[in-house]
Formats: structure tokens, sequence, C-alpha cells
């Protein structure tokens, strides 16, 4: 693939760096999420659609966090995939608040300066988006993924001299 990654930020593997991002972002939306709900804005209708995304967005961020972090120390790749899927569809969300922060940031300061953090934001969850599917790669391609299926299969049958 073009952007298959060996390693993350150029310094750790692979799965490290996902475990690592993983670990990152579950310590992060929870901070956010408690900042969050305690926390008083004195913001106008714009700013509560920005607090509206974020709590609607954080305990999404925490759970795939959870679910990655799972993922990557089972070997799971259904789980990865999740958080892929996810950070897809968050991005777009990010790009709203990006607009809708810049656009009412000409007269509230503090929401244009949101604005240029999401715009980092988005260009930091690109590159993340990035390493976890480049594992998410790595583990398709190799014989180290568990999958599912097969492993339930294994689970699930019973030796022939037990049914009778």
């Amino acid at each position: 693939m073009a952007f298959d990654f060996k390693g993350c930020c150029c310094c750790c593997s692979l799965e490290t760096g996902v475990l690592f991002i993983a670990i990152f972002e579950l310590i992060l939306g929870s901070m956010g999420l408690i900042y969050f709900v305690f926390s008083d804005y004195g913001f106008d209708n714009a700013g509560n659609i920005l607090l509206v995304s974020a709590y609607i967005s954080l305990p999404f961020v925490i759970t795939t966090a959870g679910l990655l972090i799972f993922g990557v120390q089972n070997k799971r790749t259904a789980y990865i995939k999740v958080w892929i899927v996810f950070k897809l569809v968050l991005l777009p969300l990010l790009g709203f608040n990006a607009i809708v922060s810049f656009l009412i940031g000409y007269y509230i300061s503090p929401l244009l300066f949101m604005a240029i953090l999401i715009v980092i934001l988005i260009v930091l969850y690109s590159y993340l988006i990035l390493v976890v599917r480049s594992y998410y790669n790595v583990l398709t391609t190799s014989s180290v993924a568990v999958d599912d299926l097969e492993k339930r299969r294994s689970e699930c049958t019973i030796p022939i001299n037990q049914l009778q």
C-alpha cells in the first residue's frame, strides 16, 4: 500500500505505537469528558453546538480506544477496524467543528483558538489513522491475527467420543 508505515513516529514498532495511541486517546478522552462535564462555558449557541458534539463524541472516543487496546493485545482485527471506521466518521465532525469555530471565532477569541486546535487535530488524526491502518494491514496479511470465526468454531466443537 502507498501509506503503510513500518513504525510509529520513527521510533517504535507499529504494535507499540498503536497501543500507545490507544492509551493516550483513552486518557485524553477521559480527561476531556470530565472537563466538559464540570466546566461552565459562557458561549452562545455556536459554543453549545461544539459542547454537544463533544458530549456525543467523547464517550465513543473512550469506548473505541478501549476496543483498540483489546484488539492490539489479542490480535483481533475486528476491534481495530472499529476504531479505524469510527475515526473516519469523526473526521468530518471535527471538520464541521472547525468551520463553526472559525466562523464564530471572529467574535469570540476562544472559539478561534479552538478552530486552530481542531485543524491540528484533523492532521494528527489522519496520521494516527494511517498508523493504525498499517498495523491492521500487517495483521490481516500475516498469520498472527486471530480469526474470530475459526476461534469460535474450535471452541464450539465437541469431540465425537463425548457425544456417545
